[in-house]
């Protein structure tokens, strides 16, 4: 068996190095950047739903859509796989326009990981994450469900 030499030991650890150091700058520079702008985000998903519920109230209570917040978020941070049916599931379940912003404004804007456990990209609103983490197909089922409820709302 063949031991590494020094040389290539010295490269392997420049390299982690390396990257490491661009990831403590990702996270400390270019991150903050963007806080602002999902603060104006998390102002915009408070208007949209103080206007909804001015139409008409949730269909459940603002615990319940928290909860299926944070199911969806666990459930599409990662391997997501044969938990897409659970999603699907759980965005099929909002009766109204107010159910839909009051599960957006409970999701926020959340930071999804890569499979190594690092951030994967800028913070998704819920909007976002849909699109982005389930198959079409899937996006489009949960939209139609929407559209014959008369939910003017589309992922």
């Amino acid at each position: 068996m063949d031991t590494p030499s020094p040389k290539s030991a010295l490269a392997i650890t420049v390299l982690a190095a390396g990257g490491l150091g661009l990831y403590w700058a990702w996270d400390k520079f270019i991150r903050d950047e963007n806080k602002e702008e999902n603060q104006a985000s998390a102002q915009d998903r408070y208007k949209d739903l103080q206007d909804a519920m001015k139409e008409e109230r949730p269909t459940k209570p603002e615990s319940a859509w928290s909860g299926f917040a944070d199911q969806i978020y666990a459930l599409l941070n990662g391997w997501a796989g044969e938990n897409e049916t659970e999603v699907e599931r759980i965005l099929k379940e909002p009766a109204n326009l107010t159910d839909i912003r009051l599960l957006e404004y409970k999701f926020g804007a959340r930071q999804f990981q890569n499979a190594f456990g690092f951030p994967d990209g800028e913070p998704k609103t819920l909007r976002v994450a849909v699109s982005t983490e389930l198959w079409p197909s899937r996006v489009q089922r949960i939209n139609e469900v929407y559209m014959k409820r008369g939910i003017n709302y589309r992922f």
